[in-house]
């Protein structure tokens, strides 16, 4: 027993004079490194929590989102209807403070004028495939033909 203290007396002692033979520049460079790994660590930590936390704040504001359209169509339908004369486009804009979700779609689907021109061009070009001499044409050959001709513009591109 007697021998194994010395033993380890001895090794101590060697390991002791091996650290104080070793320059100071090596153990400066292993704190320096033990830092480095240590900073890397708590800054890899940071980011995922801080990663984690925006995808929370992100999916915090889309439920957010949703119950607020959600709120704001249950409201809308359980108003009274409108009378057939009167303008929506100004109804909104009154509303717009109960409806803001809503009343941006509103603006956009009811100010576009409604016209006719664009069918009758479809229907007038379609008349023009089925004459009397294209009498034996498919109607399928007929689609084909007006949806090639009305694009015929964007293959141009």
């Amino acid at each position: 027993m007697q021998q194994s203290e010395q033993d380890n007396d001895n090794t101590e002692s060697a390991s002791q004079t091996s650290d104080e033979s070793m320059p100071a520049n090596s153990s400066t460079r292993q704190g320096e490194r033990k830092e480095a790994e240590e900073e890397d660590i708590w800054s890899s930590l940071y980011k995922s929590f801080t990663q984690a936390a925006q995808q929370e704040q992100q999916t915090q504001a889309e439920d957010s989102t949703v119950q607020i359209l959600t709120r704001e169509m249950d409201d809308y339908v359980q108003l009274p209807l409108l009378d057939r004369n009167s303008n929506e486009l100004d109804w909104w804009k009154q509303h717009t403070g109960q409806f803001s979700h809503l009343y941006v779609l509103a603006k956009k689907f009811l100010s576009t004028p409604t016209s006719s021109v664009y069918s009758e061009r479809l229907f007038s070009g379609y008349g023009n495939i089925f004459e009397e001499k294209r009498s034996r044409s498919l109607p399928k050959s007929g689609e084909k033909l007006l949806f090639l001709h009305n694009n015929m513009k964007l293959l141009d591109k």
